[in-house]
C-alpha cells in the first residue's frame, strides 16, 4: 500500500510537471493524468530516455529529475528484490527434492 501511495504521488508529480511543458519540436509527453500513468508505467519497464530528455523543456527540469531518479531507484531496488526472492523459492525447491531423494 505504501509503495502504491508513492507511485501514484510520483505520477502525479510527473503530470504537475509537464504542465509547463513548451517544445515546437514535440508534443507534451505527459497531457493528461492517464497519459502520466501509462508514460510512468513504461517508464518502469526501462524506456525512459525520452522522459529524461524531455524534462529539459520544462520549467522544473530539476525536480522531474529528481522524481525520475527516485522512481529508478525504487524500480530497481524492487525488482532486484523480486529476483532474489525467486532465487530463494526456487533454492529451497531444488533442496527439498534432493532430500526426499537423498533418504528414500
Amino acid at each position: 500500500m505504501g509503495l502504491n501511495l508513492i507511485i501514484n504521488g510520483l505520477i502525479a508529480a510527473y503530470y504537475i510537471v509537464y504542465q509547463s511543458y513548451d517544445s515546437d519540436e514535440e508534443e507534451n509527453p505527459m497531457p493528461t493524468p492517464i497519459e502520466s500513468i501509462l508514460k510512468v508505467f513504461i517508464m518502469s519497464l526501462g524506456s525512459f530516455g525520452d522522459i529524461w530528455e524531455s524534462l529539459d523543456d520544462t520549467d522544473h527540469s530539476f525536480i522531474g529529475k529528481i522524481h525520475c531518479f527516485i522512481f529508478l531507484a525504487l524500480v530497481y531496488i524492487l525488482l532486484v528484490n523480486l529476483l532474489i526472492a525467486m532465487m530463494g523459492d526456487t533454492y529451497t525447491k531444488i533442496a527439498g527434492k534432493e532430500a526426499t531423494e537423498l533418504f528414500m
